[in-house]
C-alpha cells in the first residue's frame, strides 16, 4: 500500500468502514446483469469454507452481510452447471 492509500484506507477506518484488500475471489464473473464472485479450489469438500484462508473469510463474510454469494469450486469449468443450478435455488429462496 502506497502512502496516499494508506492515508484514505485510515480515513475510511475513522468514519467506521472496514478496509479489506486481501482475500478477494479469484474471478469475478459477469453476464448481462448477473454477477458471480468465483474462488476457485483445486480440491473443495463438503465443508468448502475450510479450504479459505482468514482473509478469505473475512472478505466472504463482508461480501455475505450485502447479500453476495461467493462461490467456491474446483479448477473444472464443468462445475459451472451446478453452480449456474445453486443460483437459481438461491433466487427461488
Amino acid at each position: 500500500m502506497n502512502e496516499t492509500e494508506r492515508t484514505v484506507a485510515q480515513e475510511l477506518e475513522a468514519e467506521g468502514w472496514t478496509v479489506l484488500r486481501r482475500g478477494w475471489p479469484d474471478f469475478l464473473a459477469v453476464r448481462g446483469k448477473e454477477l458471480k464472485f468465483i474462488e476457485v479450489k483445486p480440491n473443495p469438500c463438503d465443508d468448502d469454507v475450510s479450504l479459505l484462508s482468514p482473509y478469505q473469510k473475512d472478505m466472504r463474510a463482508a461480501l455475505r452481510s450485502i447479500g453476495v454469494h461467493v462461490w467456491i469450486m474446483p479448477g473444472a469449468v464443468t462445475e459451472l452447471a451446478e453452480l449456474e443450478r445453486d443460483m437459481e435455488r438461491e433466487r427461488s429462496e
